[in-house]
C-alpha cells in the first residue's frame, strides 16, 4: 500500500518521494527545487502521506507551513482532507465504523478519517490522547455545547477502562455516542462522535 499510495503522488503531482534519515523529528521535508519529498523513515505510513498531502496543499495555496497564518493553516488542513479522502468517495460509506473504514483508506489515520467525516454528519467529534482532550469541533448543521457532557465522559472512560469500542445511547440526555479506542504506538485514543436524538 506504500508503495501504491507513493506511486500516486508522484505520478499525479510530478515529484519524487525518498526515503531517508532525520535528524529531527518531522515527518518529511520538501526539496528546494520542490520536486522531491524526502520521507522520516520512522514516521508511519499516515504520518508521512498527511504531511506529504498537507505540504502539497500549501503550495497550492501559495502559503509555507512555517509561515501561515491560523486561517492559512485552516485552508491548508482543509484541503489536505480533500487531497487524501476527496469528498466524493467517502461519502457513500458515512455509516461505515471508523475501523472498516480505515481498511478502505489504510494511508489515512484514524483522526484524518474522523475529521473528514464531520462536514458529513450531524454531530461532534471529540479526540483524546492518553485521557488529554486534543480536538473537539462541531459539524456545520449540529448544534452543540462546547462544554463536555457528563454522558460522553461516560462513554470515553468506559472505552479506556475496558480498551474497546461502544456505541450508547442515553435517553435522557438525548445523546448518541460512538466511542472508538484505538492504540497507536505509545498513545491510546478515544475518538467520539455524539448526535443528538429525538425522543
Amino acid at each position: 500500500m506504500k508503495n501504491n499510495i507513493f506511486d500516486r503522488i508522484s505520478e499525479n503531482y510530478n515529484v519524487k518521494i525518498k526515503v531517508a534519515k532525520f535528524k529531527r523529528d518531522i515527518p518529511s521535508v520538501f526539496s528546494e527545487n520542490r520536486n522531491v519529498f524526502y520521507i522520516n523513515k520512522k514516521h508511519s505510513l499516515e504520518s508521512q502521506t498527511y504531511s506529504i498531502f498537507h505540504t502539497l496543499a500549501h503550495n497550492h495555496l501559495g502559503t509555507v507551513c512555517s509561515e501561515s497564518t491560523f486561517e492559512e493553516e485552516k485552508a491548508a488542513e482543509n484541503l489536505t482532507y480533500e487531497l487524501l479522502i476527496p469528498i466524493e468517495e467517502i461519502k457513500d460509506y458515512i455509516d461505515y465504523s471508523l475501523f472498516k473504514l480505515k481498511e478502505i483508506f489504510p494511508y489515512c489515520s484514524f483522526e484524518t478519517i474522523a475529521k473528514r467525516l464531520l462536514p458529513l454528519k450531524r454531530n461532534i467529534l471529540t479526540i483524546w490522547h492518553n485521557y488529554t482532550l486534543v480536538f473537539r469541533e462541531n459539524s456545520s448543521s449540529g448544534s452543540f455545547n462546547a462544554k463536555l457532557d457528563p454522558f460522553e465522559i461516560e462513554c470515553m472512560n468506559y472505552s479506556y477502562k475496558t480498551q474497546d469500542s461502544i456505541g450508547r445511547a442515553n435517553e435522557n440526555r438525548k445523546l448518541r455516542c460512538f466511542s472508538y479506542f484505538i492504540k497507536e504506538e505509545s498513545r491510546k485514543k478515544v475518538i467520539l462522535f455524539t448526535e443528538r436524538i429525538n425522543i
